[in-house]
Formats: C-alpha cells, structure tokens, sequence
C-alpha cells in the first residue's frame, strides 16, 4: 500500500504561500501536476500516487489562491505569478523534472517553461533579450527538448 503523501510549503512569488504534495522518493525525478481553474492539488492524488509507484516523485501543487495555498494579499493572479511560484518549486527538486498540467496549469507550465528557456525570470521584469513574442510551434518543439 503507498504511502500517504508529505505536504510542504514554499515561499511563492512575492511571499505568498504555496501548498504541495510530495508523493514517492524525494530525491527520485518529478513529475509536477498542476490543476486547472476551481480545482486543487487533490484533482491530482490518483494520478500521483501511480505515477510515484513507478519510481517517480509526484508533486502535487496548490496554486496561489487554490486549496490551502495563500490568496495573494494584492490579488496578483497573474499566470505569470503563478509561473514564477511554479519555479520556486521547481527549484526544490531534482533536475529535469516532468511538467504536467490541466486548463490553467497548463498554461502556467508552458508560460513557466518559455519564461526559463528565453531568460525571463520575473512576472514583471523580463530579463534583458528576452523576446516578448514567440510562435507557439517553436515554443512547443523548444518545450518537448527541454
């Protein structure tokens, strides 16, 4: 029978709290489930737990304003500000993790991906060279070798 999974919290964008699942190895390659709009990091559990009993480390996350993650105090829900509290995550785990997401964590986890791969590190301030716009085909195929 599978373990039941470790919540932790990180820091997000701007200090807003944000709430995870870890299921399976800690040191074992992610996988980082994000939900869509109106739901939470438990839309994720099933999927989680079958994914860790592979090997993997399954992470579940509340995005801000979500579950038991923080509302931010000046209401920025920007997908930017939910891609930039994705990277603080991601920042926690073993490298090249797996990028999975539903409506809303889909476009945080594309968004978060091309702001990593073009140089962007800030919701706010784009990194200097980055470009503002990007055909989505080249985004893709770039996101499929990262």
């Amino acid at each position: 029978m599978p373990s039941r999974p470790q919540q932790f919290l990180i820091d997000g964008h701007g200090g807003v709290r944000i709430a995870a699942d870890r299921h399976g190895d800690p040191a074992a390659r992610a996988v980082v489930f994000l939900h869509g709009g109106g739901q939470t990091r438990r839309s994720w559990g099933r999927a989680a737990a079958t994914v860790a009993r592979r090997g993997w480390q399954a992470v579940t996350v509340d995005m801000r304003g979500h579950g038991e993650s923080d509302w931010s105090p000046d209401g920025d829900y920007r997908v930017s500000s939910f891609a930039a509290d994705v990277r603080e995550i991601l920042d926690q785990l073993p490298p090249r993790p797996v990028l999975v997401g539903a409506s809303l964590g889909g476009l945080t986890e594309f968004l978060g991906a091309s702001l990593a791969m073009y140089g962007g590190v800030s919701p706010s301030r784009p990194s200097p060279g980055a470009r503002p716009v990007v055909r989505v085909a080249e985004l893709a195929g770039r996101c499929i070798a990262w």
